[in-house]
């Protein structure tokens, strides 16, 4: 930013020498040649001032996101027992009589499973259902249900996390073997802004 301020203040001081010549019809080099330079420093100067401006702003946008993410990942807390219970209790109320009936064929006490690594922060995602060897789990991450396959009772498989932010009335057809769909696990953004060439 400093250098677009020099760049201002040369370009103007040598704008001014120019002129001044000019109007003293001085036999110095060129009077044009200084006003023509002072000028292309101050587009010079404009220039870097506008990139570095934005620049600035995205940087303060850039650390106010992560201050805010950080504040957020410091303060989390994981979802609760009676939390879970009243958003049950709150998300069957919006299911058909039918769905209703089919989950309290195959709900079991909510209790935590393990599911690693994205379920060890928060010892694990609680689990509402389970039918066959399918689990219906709320992923308290993405704020929604899931259905994963399960092998072992307690466990989630690794390859079984899903990103899914269903409501119960989304995912308890797919708990009971309808075709549903599944937002993979998590993956890396690329690079960005991309590296220069």
């Amino acid at each position: 930013m400093w250098f677009a301020y020099l760049l201002f203040a040369l370009g103007t001081a040598q704008v001014g020498l120019g002129l001044h010549l000019f109007m003293r019809d001085s036999a110095w080099p060129s009077p044009w040649l200084y006003v023509g330079l002072g000028t292309l420093k101050l587009l010079v100067g404009g220039v870097l001032f506008r990139r570095t401006k934005r620049l600035r702003r995205t940087l303060a946008l850039q650390r106010a996101l992560d201050a805010a993410f950080r504040e957020r990942s410091m303060t989390w807390e994981p979802t609760t027992r009676e939390e879970i219970d009243a958003r049950i209790v709150e998300e069957l109320a919006e299911c058909s009589p039918d769905l209703r009936a089919y989950f309290n064929r195959v709900r079991i006490v909510p209790e935590k499973w393990k599911q690693s690594p994205y379920g060890d922060r928060g010892g694990g995602f609680w689990v509402g259902a389970c039918d066959e060897k399918r689990v219906l789990w709320w992923n308290e991450i993405e704020e929604g249900w899931n259905v994963s396959d399960y092998m072992t009772h307690g466990t989630i498989p690794a390859d079984q996390y899903w990103c899914n932010q269903d409501p119960l009335k989304w995912a308890l057809p797919v708990l009971s073997g309808a075709p549903g769909i599944t937002a993979g696990p998590p993956q890396p953004l690329p690079h960005w802004p991309p590296p220069p060439s």
